[in-house]
């Protein structure tokens, strides 16, 4: 296998620490040597590792070799990734319409003959969809989750943070609603809980248990974004 696919594996599955002990262990310890093949998306994945982790240090140590790996090894899909910092800064922002900018200049440096131009087309329709949620724009942040669940078929992890964004938005849209028109929401979303907890996605849980006691307490402000490292 080689070193990307073992990265990514290693960061679906959340095992962060065979994650970076992985990064390590390729990176080379002499200055100056060439780098290895995958080399750059290992150290993208052993950032968010390190995120998860809250170790600031590895994790912008790890984003600096991921954004030199990127460049010295050509590595046009690492660098699209790198740029969905970018986004979420823009966010924090509430500078909407330079996210999706963003987000747009990320897919182009992904061939569409790559092997993992779905997933990007994922993130793209995914992140966007966040961003109108964001904004308040529900209807269009519905459509581009509807768009993100057909190239998340192969990503059962995927799979459940898009249709929590959908079942989110969903409920948010309709929050001022008499009561009991929010049941089917609920419902959704403990289906989610149910899911993550049964495949061990214990982020994607957390966040759907948060969204349930927040539409169980009728309220339209206590949520939690499905936005997961």
């Amino acid at each position: 296998m080689s070193i990307d696919d073992q990265a990514m594996r290693y960061y679906d599955e959340g095992k962060n620490d065979e994650l970076l002990e992985l990064a390590r262990r390729e990176w080379p310890a002499q200055s100056g040597a060439v780098l290895p093949a995958g080399i750059a998306d290992a150290c993208f994945f052993s950032r968010n590792a390190a995120r998860r982790k809250g170790d600031l240090v590895q994790q912008e140590l790890w984003h600096a070799r991921a954004l030199t790996a990127a460049i010295l090894t050509d590595s046009e899909r690492t660098a699209a990734r790198l740029l969905l910092r970018c986004c979420f800064v823009l966010l924090e922002e509430e500078a909407y319409q330079e996210a999706r900018d963003v987000l747009g200049l990320m897919l182009r440096l992904v061939d569409r003959d790559d092997e993992q131009y779905p997933l990007f087309m994922r993130l793209f329709h995914e992140k966007s969809a966040y961003s109108f949620f964001a904004e308040g724009r529900f209807e269009d942040a519905e459509k581009y989750y509807q768009e993100a669940l057909a190239y998340c078929q192969e990503d059962p992890r995927g799979i459940l943070k898009v249709r929590g964004g959908t079942v989110l938005t969903g409920y948010l849209s309709h929050c001022r609603q008499p009561a009991g028109a929010a049941d089917r929401f609920i419902a959704a979303m403990n289906e989610i809980l149910a899911e993550a907890e049964s495949a061990g996605f214990a982020d994607v849980a957390e966040a759907a248990a948060c969204n349930v006691h927040m539409m169980e307490s009728s309220n339209c402000i206590d949520w939690c974004a499905f936005e997961l490292v």
